[in-house]
């Protein structure tokens, strides 16, 4: 009896107790156990041993799970059969990564991985190969991944297996998407969604459908990662993957809020609180998107407490970047209080948990909450370090939402320095970004993005460097181009 592969979320599942059927079906399992084993029948000894196993794995008994494939495997080895000790090898990896034992996952699947490709069939091998290179993935250990990965891809081409080419295709659409290379990961996740289509494979469809939603999404591409979402929440429903349906939905909700379509974005957000599930890295999600919700209605209290639970759920995921973004709101909060300090020394644990090089994103943020905490403690020179660092990073990002941020930030540090042509370099840049982004959306969202909050920031701070300068024509027009009754409100005055 073999495992499956598993999907990518470690679940936290707690030890549970044998009910009394399971306990039965042990007792039976051990008498026949014991007859075996005096007729020195090792074959079938092995296989009650595997069956008991796999009843306590049922149960999430993991440990004693272990116990007794490393039995199994130790009869195996004994008669020296090398196909089931592969398999168990295999098993007890995957029980290894359920607890969240991933080094020593990684070992038993390395060993399993050996034998597939000397007695198994392909199909073995394939799935050593998409069991090292998940486990890989969950530690954040991206290139290892990227590698198996496509020996992966390679093996099921040459075998014609379109299944496992799929998978391949998308488990490397998901590495790129983890190395911030959001247009490499489009095209694998495009790649797999064809030939799942080809195979009918339905699972891999939505998934490579909400791949390609994501990567649309974080490239201002909002008018094709709409239907994106849509069409993959439809693909998990008709699977009835409850958590995929709530990843999904996730993801969908943080672009609403980010196209200022709140309402939506909480509506979906209830609706997934209502749903349950077992995803460590779902619970963490969905406590963020909630976080940030209360944090827009200035229910801080509310906020600090989701926060605070999403940090114990990520404190147990594997390579800690969850754990980085419940940080990083923690750091929008004390910024938001003032307290500089106390964000400089959450922002301090992330790069001790992530040094610089090792995620894009991670490091984007980072130095542009950096520009923001020196600016507040009036280190002038670090600010500008860190804000022109930000510039660079969100280049290399190739994201709309980050690339105006980016400009805008260092706009207003050459605002306040009095540099105004650098400044209205860089405020025209961000607007650009802005408008581009906004051209990809529906007429009727494309009034809503742009009169966000921070975006109207944006415009406020050009339009009152144009006055200040003597440009009050150029300010005019573009005002009256937003067509914004509180920017109105706000600087009418400016004109008089």
């Amino acid at each position: 009896m073999g495992l499956i592969w598993l999907n990518n979320y470690l679940k936290d599942q707690p030890v549970q107790k044998l009910d009394r059927s399971g306990k039965k079906e042990i007792k039976r399992l051990e008498k026949q156990l014991k007859l075996h084993k005096s007729d020195e029948n090792s074959k079938a000894e092995a296989g009650c041993l595997e069956d008991i196993g796999f009843i306590f794995f049922n149960a999430r008994m993991y440990r004693e799970a272990v116990d007794y494939w490393k039995e199994a495997l130790r009869v195996y080895q004994e008669t020296n059969d090398r196909p089931s000790m592969a398999e168990s090898f295999s098993n007890i990896g995957t029980a290894f990564r359920l607890m969240g034992e991933l080094s020593q996952a990684a070992r038993f699947y390395n060993k399993a991985l050996v034998l597939d490709h000397e007695f198994n069939s392909s199909e073995g091998e394939l799935k050593s190969l998409h069991n090292i290179g998940s486990t890989w993935l969950d530690l954040g250990e991206n290139e290892n991944a990227l590698e198996i990965f496509n020996n992966a891809m390679e093996l099921a081409r040459t075998e014609k297996n379109g299944n496992w080419e799929a998978l391949s295709l998308y488990r490397l659409g998901l590495v790129y998407h983890a190395l911030n290379q959001y247009r490499e990961a489009f095209r694998f996740y495009e790649e797999g969604l064809k030939i799942s289509e080809k195979h009918h494979f339905l699972e891999m469809m939505t998934r490579c459908t909400c791949g390609l939603g994501q990567c649309y999404d974080i490239l201002g591409e909002y008018s094709q990662a709409i239907p994106c979402y849509e069409d993959a929440i439809r693909g998990a429903q008709n699977l009835r993957d409850a958590d995929l349906e709530m990843s999904i939905k996730i993801s969908q909700a943080q672009m609403n809020i980010h196209l200022g379509l709140l309402d939506q974005g909480r509506e979906i957000a209830n609706q997934t609180a209502d749903m349950l599930t077992e995803s460590m890295t779902i619970q963490t999600q969905l406590a963020l998107l909630r976080a940030k919700i209360y944090m827009i209605y200035n229910m801080r209290g509310k906020a600090v407490d989701l926060l605070d639970t999403a940090e114990k759920i990520a404190e147990k995921l594997p390579n800690g970047y969850y754990l980085c973004m419940v940080w990083f709101r923690k750091i929008d909060l004390e910024i938001e209080s003032g307290q500089y300090g106390n964000a400089l020394s959450i922002l301090q644990r992330i790069q001790s948990r992530y040094p610089e090089g090792r995620s894009l994103m991670i490091d984007l943020k980072s130095a542009l909450l950096l520009g923001q905490i020196h600016r507040g403690m009036n280190q002038d020179e670090l600010a500008l370090k860190a804000r022109e660092s930000a510039i660079l990073k969100a280049q290399c990002l190739s994201s709309p939402r980050y690339l105006w941020r980016s400009h805008h930030s260092l706009g207003r540090y050459c605002h306040h320095q009095r540099r105004f042509e650098s400044a209205r370099d860089h405020y025209s840049t961000a607007l650009k970004w802005i408008d581009r982004a906004a051209s990809n959306l529906d007429p009727s969202l494309r009034s809503v993005f742009l009169h966000q909050k921070d975006r109207l920031q944006v415009y406020q701070d050009f339009i009152i460097l144009q006055i200040s300068t003597g440009h009050k024509e150029a300010a005019a027009r573009i005002l009256k181009r937003l067509n914004s009754d509180v920017l109105n409100r706000k600087i009418a005055h400016l004109f008089k």
